[in-house]
């Protein structure tokens, strides 16, 4: 028997719970076996210096990949690790697109800090329905779906609808995030932000990013995420909350013009020239304007 839509959303639905609930306990058991942290290899589209695929991304890609396919739905998964036909052979019903655990670097150096795993579905024609995050060493999880994102606590059956930031400009002491663990990206970041810390030093930086961001986005504990450099794989995991908070993401193309960001999953291997996710319109353009990035 053919599933209707809404049968197949909640099979969705339940299976996105699944791995939520499963994955912090896979990762936390590594761990204390002091496991989790060997070397499988390169990580496509990422030079060595700066990420590479780890036992943990592993198993994090293979319960993900376990639980989608014992959905019985056609999917292509566009992992951080790789893409993957699921009970299809020609196109799929859904698309998902993961990064299956965000934080390698810190975890392969023992640092038990920003460990996430996080998650958008997509329909076939490319439109958020499902994104899932899990902040792992928080032990808080984050959902976006029918127009609003909420969060709760493992311990706690209760959901907490979240909100963006509302802030316009920087005269509301604005926080902005940005990876910049990695000195490739912090020699070219300052140079672009320069003039906005000199200017208004009120502003406060948190030096982490990637797909964990677009949570806290969704939830107003930072106000921007802006990026050089930034790999689509990072992105397109944390669509669905943009979407269902409804703030946006721009990127610069390679003519220099700021356009509204694209998802086409299967550019997740490339990079954005400059990368800007913002709680407001307003706030995201005169950040553009103090940067003079355009």
């Amino acid at each position: 028997m053919v599933k209707t839509n809404s049968q197949q959303i909640k099979i969705i639905t339940t299976a996105a719970e699944a791995f939520i609930k499963s994955v912090p306990q896979t990762v936390k058991e590594l761990y204390s076996k002091n496991l989790g942290s060997e070397i499988i290899g390169p990580v496509k589209g990422r030079p060595i210096s700066e990420d590479l695929q780890i036992i943990v991304d592993k198993e994090c890609d293979d319960l993900f990949k376990s639980i989608i396919t014992n959905t019985g739905l056609s999917f292509d998964i566009y992992s951080e690790h790789g893409t993957y036909n699921i009970n299809h052979t020609s196109s799929p019903e859904y698309i998902a697109v993961i990064d299956p655990f965000d934080g390698s670097s810190l975890y392969r150096n023992g640092i038990p800090a920003e460990w996430w795993s996080v998650f958008s579905i997509f329909d076939n024609d490319f439109k958020p329905i499902l994104g899932r995050a899990i902040d792992i060493v928080r032990s808080e999880s984050y959902e976006a779906k029918s127009d609003s994102v909420s969060m709760q606590t493992i311990s706690s059956e209760s959901k907490i609808t979240i909100k963006p930031s509302s802030k316009t400009s920087f005269s509301s002491n604005v926080w902005i995030a940005s990876y910049l663990m990695d000195p490739s990206y912090l020699t070219k970041w300052y140079p672009l932000v320069e003039n906005i810390l000199t200017k208004w030093p009120a502003t406060k930086i948190w030096p982490n990013g990637g797909s964990s961001i677009y949570p806290w986005l969704s939830r107003g504990i930072v106000d921007a995420y802006l990026m050089v450099n930034e790999p689509k794989s990072e992105t397109d995991p944390g669509l669905s909350f943009a979407y269902f908070s409804g703030y946006p993401i721009y990127e610069i193309d390679n003519n220099n013009q700021l356009i509204p960001y694209q998802f086409v999953p299967q550019n997740n291997n490339e990079r954005s020239k400059i990368l800007l996710a913002c709680c407001t319109a307003e706030l995201a353009h005169e950040i553009i304007n103090e940067c003079n990035i355009i």
